[in-house]
C-alpha cells in the first residue's frame, strides 16, 4: 500500500538497490551490477519490486516550503515496464499530513492515468515515500508527469536538487515548471520488468526472422551459383544474400527514378514477393544442398555457433542500449530521418527537400535511406523507431560481413569469430559512429568488408554476379568509404598489371564498367548538382579544423579497448608475416598505411572528400580483417604445446577485450548529444496543435568552428520541420551540397546575424524578428534570456523547453 520506502516492506528486500541497469544515460558498469544483483535478489527472495536510481541527489542546503493548497510535481521517463509507484524524499511538518498522488502523461493531460495517497502521522521523519498504485505494464520509456497534493496545516519541507541531476524532466511547483529537480526513485513491479524483457526478446526474434527469410531469398538468386559452386553454407550464404539484396535494391530505386516510377507499399510489396518467389524457387530446387546437416552447422559446428553467437551479441548490445532512446544521439540524425520521410512521400529518391526545408536537388548518398524506407513500405512502421533500429542492425551486423570476408580469405571461420568478435564487441568502431548519428558511414562500412573481399580474392569472384551489386550499393551508400575502397583496388589493379595477370585485370575492369553503368544516372545527377552551372549553392569555406582529430572526442580516441587492439595487431601480424604466408595481408598492410599518410598530406590541402576523422574510423574494417587473417596464418604454423599456449593467449585477450568492450561501448551513446526525448515528443504535439501552419520558428543553432558561416541546430527545435510541419529558419545540416531557393541565402545571412548577436544587439532584436519574418522561437534550456524584449512573449513552458511568440 503506501508508506515510506525501503521502510515496512518485508517483500521488497530490491528496494535496497539504488541502480538501474536499463537506464539510457547512466554507468553501464553498475547496470551490469545491478543486473546480477537483480537476478540473485529474485532467486533468493522472490521479491517483487525493484527501485531505480532516477534522481536520488537529495540537497540539504536548497529546501522548497510547500504550503497547502500548491501542487508539487516532476515530469520523468520510465526505464522499465510495470511501473507502479513513486518513491519522494520529503520533510513531513509536526503535524499530521495525507499526501494524494496523481499520475498524467504530461503536464498537457487533464487525466489521472493513476492516483494514491499516503497518510502521514505527526512527527514522520523525513525521508523517501512511497506511493503505489497498480503496474502500468507497457511503461518502459513512457514520459510521464505526476503531482502532490497535500491535506495539512503544517508546510512539508522538500529538498530540491541542480537541473543537470536528471535529464528528462523537471520539477513542477503549481503545474508550472521550475529550473530543478525533486529528489525520487521510481518503483517497478519484477513480474512486469520480466514479461517486458521477454515481450522485447521475443519481438527482436521475430523481426530478425523475418527480415532473414525476406532478404536471404531475395538475395539468393543473385548469389546462388557462387554459394553452390564453393559449396557455402547457410551462414555464408545468408550473409552475401542479404548483402547482394539491399544492393539489387538501391539499383532498382535508381532506374525507377529513370522511367519515372514512384513507389508505394503496394507496388513494393509486389517486387520484395516476386523476389521472394524467385528465390524460395531457386531455393527449392538446391534441396539437395540444404539436406545436409552441414549446410546448417558448417564443417565445423562450433564455430559456426561461435560466429552467431558473436554477431547476435553485437546486435543485442546495440538494441539493448538504444531501446530506450527516442532516436539515437547526434545532429545528422534528423536530415537521415527526413530522408526517410522524403523517400515515402516522393515515391523513391527525393528530388528535393520540399516541404520541410527550400531546398530544389537531392544529391545525398542514399543508400541507408533506402534501407529504411523499404521496411518502412512492408511493415508500415513508426518513422522514428524503424530509422534508429535499421542504423543499430546495420552497425551490428558489419561483424557479419567483416566475419564473412576473412573466412573466404582463409578459408578457416575460426578467423571469422575472430573478426566479428572484435568488430562487434570490441573495437571503438564502427560502435562509435552511432555516438553522432553517422548513419550512412554506417551502411557503408557494412558493405566495405565485402568490397575488400571483392578486391583480395580475385579471379574467383570478379566474375561474378553478386560483387556489382555490393560496389554499387556501397558507392550509393557513403561517398567516402568508397573512395578509400577505390584506393584498394588502384594498389591491387597496379599489382595485377605488375605481375602480369592481364586476365584478370579484364575482369575487374568488366565489373566496375557493369557496376558504374548501373549507378550511371545517379552519378550524373550527383555531378549537375556539384558542378552547380547557376550557382545555387551555399558553400563555406573550410578550415584544417574538419581535419583535426579531436573531432573524434577524446572518449572515442582513449577507448579503453584501442591500444589493445593496435598493439595486439601488430603483434600477430608480425608474427604471421615472419611464417610467409601473407594470404593478401602485404596489400591490406599497404593499404591501411596508404591511408594514413595520404590523409596526413591531403589534410593540408584541404580537400574535404578525404577527411582524417572519417578515415581513422573507417580503418577498424582493415584492421579487424588483418588480425582475423594473422590469428588464421598463426595458428596453423603453431604446433604442438606452443600451439595451444597461443590459442589460450588469444582467448584470453579476446576475452578480456570482450569485457573491456560490453563495459564501455555504451557510453559512447549514453553520453552523446540528444536531440531528441521522449518529453519533446509532448512539446511537438503541443506545437501541431496550437501554432499556425505558417509559423516560422527560430531554434537554437551552433557554428562549425571549421567553418564559419556553417549553422546546425543543437536541440529538439531542429526536428520541428518533421514532426510539425512548421518551418524553421535552419535548413538541414546538408544544405551547402544541395541547390537552394534564391531566398535561402539572404534569410541564412539575416538569422546568422540575428544568433551572432542575441546578447550583444537586444535592442534591434524586434527589428530583427520582423525583417526575417520570424514568428515564433523555440528556447531549450534557456540559453538566452529573452525576457525584457517587449515583442516576445511565452505561449508554453514545458520541463526545459519555452515556446515563444513574436509579437507587434
Amino acid at each position: 500500500m503506501d508508506g515510506r520506502g525501503g521502510v515496512g516492506v518485508g517483500k521488497n528486500l530490491v528496494s535496497s538497490l539504488v541502480v538501474s541497469f536499463h537506464r539510457p544515460y547512466g554507468p553501464w558498469k553498475e547496470k551490469v551490477v545491478a543486473l546480477l544483483l537483480l537476478a540473485l535478489s529474485v532467486l533468493l527472495t522472490g521479491c517483487s519490486y525493484f527501485v531505480d536510481r532516477d534522481q536520488p541527489v537529495v540537497a540539504h542546503e536548497t529546501l522548497l516550503r510547500w504550503e497547502a493548497g500548491h501542487t508539487v510535481g516532476q515530469t520523468f521517463v520510465a526505464r522499465h515496464g510495470g511501473l507502479s509507484g513513486v518513491e519522494i524524499y520529503i520533510k513531513p511538518g509536526s503535524g499530521g499530513h495525507t499526501l494524494v498522488l496523481h499520475l498524467r502523461e504530461s503536464p498537457l493531460h487533464q487525466v489521472d492515468l493513476r492516483t494514491a495517497h499516503i497518510a502521514l502521522p505527526p512527527g514522520s521523519p523525513e525521508g523517501f515515500y512511497r506511493f503505489s498504485f497498480p503496474p502500468i505494464q507497457n511503461s518502459h520509456t513512457r514520459y510521464y508527469y505526476f503531482f502532490l497534493e497535500q491535506i495539512g496545516t503544517d508546510p512539508i519541507i522538500i529538498p530540491i536538487a541542480d537541473l543537470t541531476t536528471y535529464a528528462d524532466g523537471t520539477m513542477y511547483y503549481d503545474h508550472k515548471p521550475e529550473a530543478v529537480q525533486a529528489a525520487f526513485r521510481l518503483v517497478y513491479d519484477m513480474l512486469y520488468i520480466a514479461l517486458d524483457l521477454l515481450l522485447m526478446t521475443f519481438w527482436w526474434i521475430v523481426w530478425c526472422g523475418i527480415v532473414i527469410i525476406i532478404l536471404f531469398l531475395c538475395g539468393y538468386m543473385i548469389v546462388r551459383r557462387w554459394s553452390n559452386e564453393r559449396g557455402l553454407d547457410f551462414t555464408s550464404t545468408l550473409i552475401i544474400s542479404a548483402a547482394s539484396a539491399l544492393g539489387l535494391w538501391m539499383v532498382i530505386l535508381v532506374w525507377m527514378d529513370v522511367v519515372g516510377v514512384r513507389l508505394n507499399k503496394t507496388n513494393v510489396r509486389l517486387i520484395v514477393a516476386a523476389g521472394i518467389l524467385i528465390g524460395l524457387i531457386f531455393w527449392i530446387r538446391d534441396h539437395h544442398l540444404w539436406r545436409r546437416r552441414t549446410y546448417w552447422l558448417g564443417e565445423d559446428p562450433w564455430a559456426t555457433l561461435a560466429v552467431w553467437v558473436a554477431v547476435l551479441a553485437a546486435l543485442a548490445l546495440r538494441l539493448f542500449v538504444g531501446r530506450g532512446m527516442v532516436m539515437l544521439p547526434g545532429s545528422d540524425t534528423y536530415h537521415h530521418t527526413l530522408i526517410v520521410q522524403l523517400f515515402e512521400e516522393q515515391g523513391g529518391i527525393p528530388r528535393s527537400y520540399d516541404p520541410y526545408a527550400p531546398l530544389i536537388s537531392f544529391s545525398y548518398h542514399f543508400g541507408f535511406h533506402s534501407i529504411v524506407a523499404l521496411f518502412r513500405w512492408l511493415f508500415e512502421t513508426d518513422l522514428l523507431s524503424t530509422t534508429k533500429v535499421v542504423a543499430l542492425v546495420l552497425n551490428g551486423t558489419i561483424a557479419a560481413t567483416a566475419g564473412f570476408a576473412t573466412e573466404t580469405l582463409t578459408r578457416n571461420r575460426w578467423s571469422n569469430v575472430i573478426t566479428s568478435i572484435l568488430v562487434g564487441l570490441i573495437m571503438v568502431s564502427p560502435f562509435a559512429l552511432l555516438r553522432w548519428g553517422r548513419f550512412t558511414q554506417t551502411t557503408g562500412m557494412f558493405f566495405l568488408p565485402l568490397g575488400v573481399l571483392i578486391a583480395l580474392a580475385g579471379g574467383e569472384i570478379s566474375n561474378r554476379i553478386w560483387p556489382i551489386f555490393i560496389i554499387v550499393g556501397m558507392g550509393l551508400s557513403h561517398t567516402r568509404v568508397t573512395f578509400f575502397w577505390l584506393l584498394l583496388m588502384m594498389l591491387v589493379f597496379f599489382r595485377q598489371i605488375w605481375i602480369n595477370r592481364w586476365s584478370e585485370v579484364k575482369r575487374w575492369v568488366r565489373m566496375g564498367g557493369i557496376s558504374l553503368a548501373l549507378a550511371l544516372p545517379w552519378l550524373l545527377r550527383v555531378i549537375w548538382v556539384h558542378w552547380d552551372p547557376q550557382d545555387m549553392r551555399i558553400t563555406y569555406p573550410m578550415s584544417y579544423g574538419y581535419h583535426d582529430l579531436m573531432r573524434l572526442e577524446g572518449i572515442v580516441i582513449l577507448f579503453p579497448t584501442n591500444w589493445l587492439v593496435v598493439i595486439g595487431g601488430i603483434l600477430l601480424t608480425r608474427v604471421a608475416l615472419l611464417s610467409g604466408r601473407t594470404f593478401g595481408m602485404h596489400v591490406l598492410i599497404g593499404w591501411i598505411f596508404f591511408l594514413i599518410g595520404a590523409v596526413t598530406i591531403i589534410a593540408r590541402i584541404g580537400i574535404w572528400i578525404w577527411d582524417i576523422p572519417t578515415t581513422i574510423l573507417s580503418l577498424s574494417i582493415p584492421l579487424a580483417v588483418l588480425v582475423g587473417v594473422s590469428g588464421d596464418i598463426v595458428g596453423k604454423v603453431l604446433q604442438g604445446r606452443v600451439r595451444l599456449m597461443g590459442r589460450a593467449i588469444l582467448i584470453t585477450i579476446l576475452g578480456q577485450g570482450i569485457l573491456l568492450g560490453v563495459l564501455h561501448l555504451p557510453r559512447l551513446i549514453y553520453t552523446g548529444l540528444f536531440y531528441l526525448r521522449p518529453g519533446d515528443l509532448i512539446v511537438m504535439q503541443w506545437i501541431r496543435e496550437n501554432v499556425p501552419e505558417n509559423a516560422l520558428f527560430l531554434i537554437d543553432m551552433v557554428e562549425f568552428d571549421w567553418s564559419p558561416g556553417w549553422m546546425v541546430g543543437i536541440d529538439a527545435g531542429y526536428w520541428i520541420p518533421l514532426l510539425t510541419h512548421r518551418a524553421t529558419v535552419l535548413p538541414p545540416m546538408i544544405y551547402s551540397l544541395e541547390w537552394a531557393s534564391p531566398s535561402l541565402s539572404q534569410n541564412l545571412s539575416l538569422v546568422y546575424d540575428i544568433a551572432k548577436n542575441l546578447r550583444d544587439d537586444r535592442k534591434n532584436l524586434c527589428k530583427n524578428f520582423k525583417r526575417s519574418k520570424i514568428t515564433h522561437i523555440f528556447s531549450f534550456n534557456n540559453r538566452f534570456d529573452y525576457t525584457g524584449i517587449e515583442c516576445v512573449v511565452v505561449l508554453y513552458h514545458q520541463d526545459r523547453v519555452r515556446i515563444f511568440e513574436i509579437v507587434k
